[in-house]
């Protein structure tokens, strides 16, 4: 949470440094209505001008406990070219703001998994990530799909990405924190219906 608080900060550093800046170019004489204080040069600082996205607002302070709005599931995931042996996966953290699934390097490389490509990952926190990926069948309830899934290295989430939800055609119920039916999946009008 301070680390949130230090990077809005430091945003609104940036926004009022540029607006000060534009103001300025306009009329030397204009004088900046932002008031924030100057932050210790020793903070931790993401460089918000290189990144895609950027949050706006202020913290309102409030604190949300780690498990709120989370939950984990068992999946059993399968090489495609070596079907019939499958490997449990216990407590995978459902991430819908995660595309891929993330499981750990070894399980993958035990199964024969083989290595598709190397992709970058970008964390909450801003820092780059370079993984490989591979491709396997992922089981759970009674369903599966092929999907790619990221060669985990140790320290990484262990997760069950937004992909391999939406492949199952599962969706999260938020209530009772389970993964449950999304019904019929969107499809093309046929032709003879547009007339």
């Amino acid at each position: 949470m301070g680390e949130t608080r230090v990077d809005l900060l430091h945003l609104l550093e940036d926004l009022r440094d540029a607006a000060s800046a534009s103001r300025a170019s306009a009329s030397s004489s204009a004088s900046s209505p932002f008031s924030l204080p100057r932050l210790h040069a020793s903070a931790p600082r993401i460089d918000t001008r290189r990144n895609d996205r950027v949050l706006l607002g202020i913290a309102s302070g409030a604190i949300m406990p780690d498990d709120m709005g989370s939950f984990r599931v068992d999946v059993e995931i399968e090489n495609p070219a070596r079907p019939g042996e499958r490997r449990m996966l216990r407590s995978l953290l459902v991430d819908t703001g995660a595309e891929l699934s993330w499981v750990p390097g070894e399980i993958l490389e035990s199964l024969g998994v083989e290595r598709n490509n190397k992709s970058l990952f970008r964390q909450a926190n801003g820092t780059i990530l370079e993984r490989w990926t591979g491709t396997v069948w992922l089981h759970f309830a009674g369903k599966r799909v092929g999907d790619e899934m990221v060669f985990g290295m140790p320290g990484d989430l262990v997760l069950l990405g937004s992909r391999s939800i939406e492949g199952l055609n599962l969706r999260v119920e938020p209530v009772t924190k389970q993964l449950v039916d999304a019904g019929p999946a969107p499809a093309a009008t046929t032709a003879a219906l547009l007339v």
